[in-house]
Parts: C-alpha cells; sequence; structure tokens
C-alpha cells in the first residue's frame, strides 16, 4: 500500500524493517541494555557468581571517564535502549542460539532474581505453539512506566509482585512475534498486533499456570459483552488505531476483540489446523508485515474451509453473535431441537449433548459459507445452515426422554453475548 507517514499520537506505529548499529557515549560507570547485540561484548562484562544457569556479571572497570557502547541489529524496524549506574546484570542461555539477558535495580531483586525461570517457560512455549524467535538475544531492562515493547527488549517497571512482572513480561515480550517479527501494520490494523499478542499471552500462561482453565480467554469474551452493552460506542475492528472515537472502544476491539479472532478462528477450524496455521503464518510472513487476509488464506489451505465470511463479519462489521435453544420436542425414535439465530452474526455451532446414561455426544453445524464440515472427528458435523434463515432444527438420533441436558458451546468460544439462553433445560438463574 506505499508509504506510511504515519504521525505519531501516542497509541500505534508502523516501520520498515533496517539493520542498526547504534554508540552509545556515556560515563564509564553506566551499565547500557539495548537492541541488538552488543559488540565486543568480554569488554564490558565480566563473569561473576551463577546460580544454576543463572549467571551475574559485572561491569569492568576501565581508566577513562567515558566509554562507547555499540550494538548492531538486523531485521529490526527501531532501536531502544537504558542505561543505570546500578543495574544488576544476569543472562541464561535458553539454547545455543539465543541468550535472555536480565537488567534491573537491587532493591527489587527478591522478584528479579526469579523471573528468569518464567522467561525461559516463555520462550519455549512461543516457540512450541507459534514459531522460534530469530534473534541471537533478548532483554528484559527495568525502567519506563510500565511495560513497552521494542525489537529484541521489553521495558517495564517491575516494582511489584511475581505474578505482574511474569504477566507483563509474557504481553511485552509476545510483542516480539508480532509487532516485531511478523511487524504487520497496527496503525491500520492495531487487532492484529494487540489482539494476536494477548491471545499468545493468554494461552502461553495458562499453559504454564499450575492450575490451566478451560478458556483462558474468558476476560477478554467479557469485554466483548461489556461493549456489546453499549451499542452506540461500537465500531468495526478495521477501524484504523488512531481514528477511534473513544479509548476504551480502541482498547476492546484491539487487546479483547483481537484476540478472540484467533480465540473463534480455532473454535471454527479446529485445534490441529489452527496450530499448524499459526506456526505456518509466522514461518511465511516473518519480517514481510502481513496483512489480515494473508492470515485468513493459510487457515483457509490448512483448514479446506472458506472463511472470508468469518473475517468480514468479526472484523468489517458491528455485527453480534446470540444462538438460543427456542424449543425441544420429541419426535418419533428421535428429538428435535429447535434453535435460532438471534444475532445479526452467522457462526457455525458446537453443540454438546447429555444423556441420562451418562453418554456425552458432540455435534457441529457448520455455516453454509465455509463450505465444508468440521476437519476434526470429534464432532458430527450436520447440515450447513444457511446464514439467511434465522432458525434450523437439529435432530438428534435419541429420544426425548433419555435427554438430560442440551448445550450451545459449553466451552465458551463462541463470543455470544447472551448465554442464558444456551441451554436446555434451562439452568437455575437463568430466565
Amino acid at each position: 500500500m506505499g508509504w506510511h507517514p504515519y504521525p505519531y499520537v501516542g497509541r500505534e506505529f508502523y516501520a520498515p524493517f533496517g539493520k542498526f548499529e547504534v554508540n552509545i557515549d556515556l560515563p564509564s560507570d553506566y551499565k547500557v541494555a539495548a537492541t541488538g547485540t552488543l559488540q565486543d561484548y568480554d569488554n564490558f562484562w565480566t563473569a561473576d557468581a551463577k546460580e544454576g544457569e543463572l549467571q551475574f556479571e559485572s561491569l569492568k572497570e576501565i581508566d577513562a571517564d567515558r566509554r562507547t557502547w555499540t550494538f548492531t541489529a538486523e531485521n529490526v524496524h527501531d532501536f531502544a535502549w537504558g542505561a543505570d549506574p546500578d543495574y544488576v546484570h544476569s543472562s541464561t542461555p535458553f539454547d545455543e542460539e539465543l541468550d535472555l539477558h536480565f537488567f534491573y535495580l537491587d532493591d527489587y531483586e527478591e522478584t528479579w532474581e526469579r523471573l528468569p525461570k518464567y522467561a525461559l517457560q516463555f520462550f519455549r512455549e512461543m516457540k512450541t505453539r507459534f514459531g522460534a524467535y530469530p534473534y541471537p538475544q533478548f532483554s528484559v531492562i527495568q525502567g519506563g512506566d510500565g511495560g513497552m515493547e521494542y525489537p529484541m527488549c521489553t521495558m517495564l517497571k517491575g516494582t511489584g509482585k511475581i505474578s505482574g512482572l511474569i504477566g507483563v513480561t509474557v504481553h511485552e515480550g509476545a510483542h516480539n512475534w508480532y509487532y516485531g517479527i511478523l511487524g504487520s501494520n497496527e496503525a491500520r490494523y492495531p487487532w492484529m498486533d494487540e489482539g494476536f499478542t494477548s491471545f499468545a499471552e493468554e494461552e502461553v500462561i495458562n499453559a504454564i499456570r499450575r492450575d490451566p482453565v478451560l478458556n483462558p480467554h474468558a476476560r477478554a469474551y467479557s469485554n466483548h459483552t461489556f461493549l456489546a452493552s453499549k451499542p452506540e460506542q461500537l465500531e468495526p475492528l478495521s477501524t484504523m488505531a488512531d481514528r477511534f472515537e473513544l479509548n476504551r472502544t480502541y482498547s476492546i476491539n484491539s487487546y479483547s476483540r483481537g484476540q478472540i479472532f484467533l480465540a473463534q478462528l480455532r473454535y471454527i477450524i479446529g485445534e490441529e489446523a489452527f496450530n499448524r496455521g499459526i506456526q505456518r503464518f509466522f514461518n511465511e510472513w516473518k519480517f514481510k508485515h502481513p496483512e489480515p487476509w494473508d492470515l485468513v488464506r493459510i487457515m483457509e489451505r490448512e483448514s479446506g474451509l472458506q472463511l472470508d465470511w468469518y473475517y468480514h463479519q468479526w472484523v468489517e462489521t458491528t455485527k453480534l453473535i446470540d444462538y438460543g435453544i427456542r424449543e425441544v420436542e420429541a419426535g418419533k425414535n428421535n428429538t428435535r431441537v429447535h434453535i435460532e439465530r438471534l444475532g445479526t452474526m452467522s457462526m457455525p455451532l458446537k453443540v454438546r449433548l447429555y444423556l441420562r446414561n451418562e453418554v456425552v455426544m458432540n455435534y457441529y453445524i457448520p455455516t453454509v459459507e465455509q463450505y465444508g464440515p468440521y476437519p476434526e472427528n470429534d464432532h458430527k458435523s450436520q447440515s450447513p445452515w444457511p446464514w439467511t434463515h434465522p432458525d434450523y432444527i437439529l435432530n438428534l438420533p435419541v429420544e426425548f426422554k433419555d435427554i438430560e441436558k442440551i448445550v450451545i458451546d459449553e466451552d465458551g468460544f463462541l463470543a455470544d453475548i447472551n448465554r442464558s439462553n444456551n441451554t436446555y433445560p434451562k439452568e437455575e438463574g437463568q430466565e
């Protein structure tokens, strides 16, 4: 789309990839952390104490009053650095090609010394789930006023509890995959950066926590439902980052609804196709500035389904999802479930059937426009539901008397704005 001379107004940004060589001249007692690889590393740092794989390093003293630090970096679109004579510096190898560095003030060593273990877990999960980090180093730097991503590093306040430090490190670190390595145009598609980063953050934190939950994106769905309750504040995801009328709408769209874009995509095409697709997207488009359709095409190829209808409705409109079970009636040796589309957005449905003999059966109702059944065999695909029809009858090959419960999207990955009508019989407290 040509050059992008966007004025920076404190929200999102976009730049081309390049090669940096930066010289930083400072008083000789300053310790520097930055984007890129420090040249003549052994002239600046000396090994100190070692705790397991964590190597503490001290700044080498010199006679001169000043010294120059030189950093080089390739395939990055920005450069950042922090400096403090009181930094504690430690490092640990992730593998033979990547080292992790940590720079912090000793007032906070109790929490920061616990961080490397979780940082290593983060890089392992990101490599397994989303793609391998291609740079030789990554630094976590204490500084700034909260948390901010930069190529090959993040800066964060880091003065609170370990849980908060882990969370912000994971989020800002995951930005390096989307803001940094893929380099999507977050000024035009902020949800491709903030949303995909938030998706990865929740997936990784859920994987390393002691008690993983079924849906780690529940908070994002809750934020979406909240915004849906204020239709006058809704704006489509296709709105440019600097053109939202309200900051709250920008935040929920970019972080939460962008995150849901991927969570629902996995709901539509299945986990296997999604996992292949999200890694293929990263590997094929790193350093190339992908746009939304580049991801959609890859997911279509991996799943065998058409997905333009999903992109159009979720990204380019403010249509909302709402399905409900209107009626369940007994047939001759079967049961008819009358499902209605109450919202304006069409989606495939996963329906779970519980029988009184403790048998559980899963059904998948595809949309007509996806042109294919659910790619995985753990759901029985039914006849497609045309988006032009507000009603659908699901025929279950069981007798009515044998049914204990029927639930639409029990796992909560459909952004249904009113879940009170998703269960038959209605559960206690539902109107």
